[in-house]
């Protein structure tokens, strides 16, 4: 069934015109350029409008297809009514129209055209791939499928607690333009347009000193080129999207001091941006009491006069945008109907050794290099620190899942991508590199800039466990770091240094090209994706340049689209874990071999690629015509992180639960529906389980699901509506064959069957071993 992708041209539109409003009417003190007002007023004023927008529409489950149009189409005439009424009371700014400006010279065309370079890499790797993040494909995309199915983004009951708890902001935006184009191949604009943004806002920042030219676009430069901020601007996740929110109060701050007054409007905007901050990601948490540290020292030390009316918007607003989220998600947790898992914040939060044990750790990752000898070197000297404070490497108050401490040159992986030169330039800012930018303006912005990244560090080590894949969690730390580093490096003599510098950093980029998960060179590239149609989610079709109607309003079963008002299981089913890029491969294994593939294509359509890759491969699902195919290997290798209990085989229904080890998304089950047609899941053939439990969750009214094994009836499980969720717990023969497992919903009467609603959210399904495995 095909959706209605033109649709999406409404939220287009209305960013078009809120960029072309912040050009007219936003104060030139924003920034001089007349193109960057307009980014940050259309970034900003989108965001909001689109997660009210989800807000409102959850009221009465009218977030579908229709209302959301709806809700646009007003937002563009509420746009074009604004800027009618601005222009009959007032002349717009004489700042609307573009600045001459001087000539650029050769470096700063260079710069540039790596920018440009860098955007459009991005663009393309986010149209090109369907989302295949692990964080997206595990909790950030399914529960946009459940909210669809809803009908409404108010917290629920959900198995993987990621999915209810984590800030949402980004995801109400994006869900936007999931349900008006009925694909979520789109939905990686959100962080593709707040990496651009936060160009606008670096480049903003800096203008408010009197800062060169050539030292905005070093600053910009220094961010852009972050690996971890280029591969987050292709992916469904929200690390950009917090550091553009971030970066805008920086740039409200700022004005404050320059004025030595908050005043109400951007005490306003300033608690507005704090709360989306804190809508959109939780680590928010570290970096707005860093900016708040430093903007309330500096505005003390510029004797400003503060106003009790501007404070008092700031908190409001704030507070307001805040409770959105984390109101309706306390009340949830509070009834007990969702899941809950490991603290992810420092079990000795108050203890100096461990702050230092986390930062220590996670500064040595960022230094790895190509070379094992040096990895290893770093990593015994690094461990010989942590000994010397009584903190072991992999110490479980301060290591999030018991993660083992190693380092390792990751370039191709988004989540934990190394930046050993943008870090050792922001510690040499720390360090007193600052004193070398011209006194003045220019030198606080830069000493505010090293004092923000400090503090950010210090404060995220303080307060989250160490893991791993803190690259991108420290996106917005770099970020904050751009503007002094920008001033410091154009303040080098002689001048090749600078020119070195900048080099060395899109050099240091370079392999992110490569990447596993999107890549545009390498072994895998985009041609490769026609072959590959029906296997894991590429989709059928996905040329290198599709022609944009295709890209619109394509629908097939072969690829990512799907109609979203029908039951999203087939959806669902495409988010797993579907290679070694995010998956669990052999140790040695080539990268070509996959641990699961998913098809809806019969054997005599597999093409000769895919009939390689399942080769060896089980098959532990087959549901509506779409089957899974797993690898054993990749049991053995789950058994080995810990993830699985020392039994031999996997006793599970689908064959990847129970997970009570540090791995828990990798339950099958996670975001099915149980539709009209019921679901069904086999045991892992040579696996004994002899217990089997079963949760549902349903919000519209009562119903009762038939639990069937081997086809016989061995219990029920009822959702009566007072509580939305129900959990069962049934008897098995602890046969050695696989073994059907069923559920359907049952009979009702004919009268009510064309307007009754038989699907349930399955929140569990688990077998368990018998005794003395």
């Amino acid at each position: 069934m095909q959706a209605s992708g033109l649709l999406v041209l409404l939220p287009v539109g209305f960013f078009v015109l809120a960029g072309n409003a912040g050009r007219i009417w936003v104060p030139e003190q924003v920034a001089r350029d007349p193109r960057q007002r307009g980014l940050i007023a259309a970034f900003a004023l989108t965001s909001c409008w689109a997660g009210l927008g989800s807000v409102v529409l959850s009221f009465g489950h009218h977030l579908a297809r229709l209302p959301v149009s709806l809700w646009w189409l007003a937002g563009i005439l509420a746009l074009l009514g604004f800027d009618r009424l601005q222009r009959k009371r007032f002349r717009p700014h004489a700042s609307a129209e573009l600045p001459d400006g001087e000539r650029m010279s050769t470096a700063e065309k260079r710069v540039t055209v790596a920018l440009m370079l860098s955007a459009g890499a991005a663009l393309a790797m986010g149209l090109l791939y369907p989302p295949n993040n692990g964080d997206s494909i595990i909790y950030h995309l399914p529960r946009q499928l459940i909210w669809i199915s809803e009908r409404t983004v108010w917290p629920q009951a959900m198995p993987f607690p990621h999915m209810s708890v984590m800030p949402a902001l980004s995801e109400w935006v994006s869900v936007q333009l999931y349900v008006l184009a009925g694909s979520d191949r789109l939905s990686f604009l959100v962080q593709w347009v707040s990496y651009v943004t936060c160009w606008a806002l670096l480049d903003a920042i800096l203008q408010q000193d009197g800062a060169s030219r050539t030292a905005r676009l070093y600053a910009v430069a220094f961010f852009a080129s972050l690996p971890a901020a280029f591969y987050q601007a292709s992916n469904n996740k929200n690390d950009l999207f917090l550091t553009a929110w971030l970066l805008l109060l920086w740039l409200v701050a700022r004005r404050c001091i320059a004025l030595r007054t908050n005043g109400l409007g951007a005490s306003m905007l300033a608690g507005v941006s704090a709360g989306c901050a804190m809508l959109a990601k939780g680590t928010a948490v570290v970096y707005l009491p860093a900016i708040g540290m430093v903007a309330g020292l500096r505005f003390i030390a510029n004797r400003a006069r503060f106003s009790a009316i501007g404070g008092g918007a700031f908190v409001s607003a704030a507070a307001v945008i805040t409770a959105l989220h984390y109101v309706p998600t306390f009340v949830l947790f509070a009834s007990g109907d969702t899941a809950t898992e490991g603290s992810v914040l420092n079990g000795r939060i108050l203890s100096a050794s461990s702050a230092v044990s986390v930062l220590v750790r996670n500064l040595a990752l960022q230094f790895a290099l190509p070379f094992e000898s040096w990895n290893r070197t770093l990593e015994a000297t690094t461990t010989a620190a942590l000994a010397f404070l009584g903190q072991g490497p992999s110490d479980p108050d301060t290591t999030f899942m018991a993660t083992r401490f190693a380092v390792i040159y990751t370039p191709f992986l988004e989540d934990s991508a190394t930046a050993l030169i943008h870090f050792a330039l922001a510690l040499w800012l720390c360090a007193g590199g600052f004193l070398r930018v011209h006194p003045g303006p220019q030198r606080c912005c830069a000493r505010e800039s090293a004092a923000l990244f400090a503090l950010s560090l210090l404060l995220f080590s303080v307060v989250f466990r160490w893991q791993p894949w803190h690259s991108r969690l420290l996106i917005p730390a770099v970020a904050l770091a751009a503007p002094g580093i920008g001033l410091m490096i154009a303040s080098w003599r002689p001048r090749p240094w600078p020119a070195v510098a900048i080099a060395a950093l899109w050099l240091w980029l370079l392999p992110a090209a490569a990447n596993w998960s999107r890549p545009l060179a390498g072994k895998v590239t985009p041609w490769m994706l026609d072959e590959d149609g029906a296997v894991g989610r590429s989709g059928r079709g996905a040329n290198l340049l599709p022609p944009i109607g295709r890209v619109l309003r394509e629908a097939s079963v072969h690829s990512v689209w799907l109609d979203t008002s029908t039951s999203p299981m087939h959806a669902a089913l495409r988010y797993l874990p579907l290679s070694t890029q995010y998956g669990f491969p052999t140790q040695g294994a080539p990268r070509s071999r996959f641990d699961s593939v998913l098809t809806n294509l019969p054997d005599t359509e597999l093409s000769r690629y895919t009939r390689k890759l399942i080769h060896g491969l089980v098959p532990v699902v087959d549901f509506e015509g779409w089957r899974l195919f797993l690898r054993r290997e990749a049991y053995r290798d789950l058994e080995r992180f810990g993830a699985l209990p020392p039994v031999t085989g996997v006793a599970t229904v689908a064959g990847l639960a129970p997970m009570l080890g540090p791995y828990p998304e990798f339950k099958l089950p996670l975001f099915a529906n149980i539709g009209p047609s019921g679901a069904e899941f086999w045991t892992l053939a040579g696996t004994h389980p002899d217990r089997l439990e079963i949760a549902l969750a349903r919000y519209a009214g009562s119903a009762r699901f038939s639990i069937l094994v081997d086809g016989a009836v061995a219990g029920s499980i009822a959702v009566d509506g007072t509580r939305p969720t129900a959990a069962v717990t049934l008897k098995l023969g602890a046969s050695a064959t696989p073994q059907r497992i069923e559920i359907r919903p049952e009979q009702i009467d004919q009268t009510a069957a064309q307007a009754a609603d038989a699907s349930a959210r399955l929140l569990k399904i688990q077998a368990t071993p018998s005794a003395g495995q």
